[in-house]
């Protein structure tokens, strides 16, 4: 009897090479350096000076070094994945592959090829801990909208998560005509939504 052979797009779960497994899209071989990267343009935008015109800090979940668009980088990759979306294999723990220094206790990522898990979020767009800072202020908010977009560059390379990426880039760019200087943070999420075309 032949031996049973996984499908070709399978054949990855198998390796020793970093994989990033999302059920909604598939294993996916990380390419050498590329977290390395994401990782240099979160810690550059972490500490944008347009920062200076937001009056927040973050809670002592995070690092003292950690500034809010830190924090927003970890739930935002959170939903990039996709909100409870199954993960798997060595290289799934993806918040912690990328952002262990945002954490006030480091904790090493999990690379067991084996592991699979999902983990919820309560990011919902325009943001979280941005649109928190801004408030009901219009002009904190336009400020807080130009970093939520500049938020989605740092995460271009990781092929599984573009969909959903491109997608959020769409949404900054649509027309919002329910959102006047007067709409209250708390009406944000939902008047978002109801702007987002089918394709996103």
């Amino acid at each position: 009897m032949p031996r049973p052979k996984l499908p070709d797009h399978l054949d990855l779960l198998l390796s020793d090479e970093p994989v990033f497994d999302l059920y909604a899209h598939g294993p996916w071989r990380v390419p050498d350096g590329l977290f390395e990267e994401i990782a240099e343009r979160a810690n550059k935008l972490n500490n944008d000076p347009r920062l200076a015109d937001l009056d927040a800090t973050v809670s002592d979940y995070y690092a003292p070094t950690t500034t809010i668009i830190g924090a927003e980088l970890w739930c935002l990759i959170e939903y990039l994945c996709g909100v409870a979306a199954i993960r798997g294999h060595n290289r799934c723990d993806i918040e912690y592959e990328l952002f262990p220094h945002f954490l006030a206790n480091l904790e090493p990522p999990a690379r067991i090829p084996t592991w699979a898990f999902m983990r919820d979020t309560t990011y919902r767009p325009p943001g979280e801990w941005l649109i928190s800072a801004a408030g009901n202020d219009p002009d904190k908010r336009a400020l807080v909208y130009e970093i939520a977009r500049d938020c989605l560059d740092v995460f271009a390379g990781i092929e599984p998560l573009e969909p959903r990426r491109q997608a959020l880039i769409r949404l900054h760019e649509l027309d919002k005509p329910e959102e006047t200087p007067d709409t209250p943070r708390s009406s944000l999420t939902d008047v978002w939504a109801r702007a987002a075309t089918d394709d996103i």
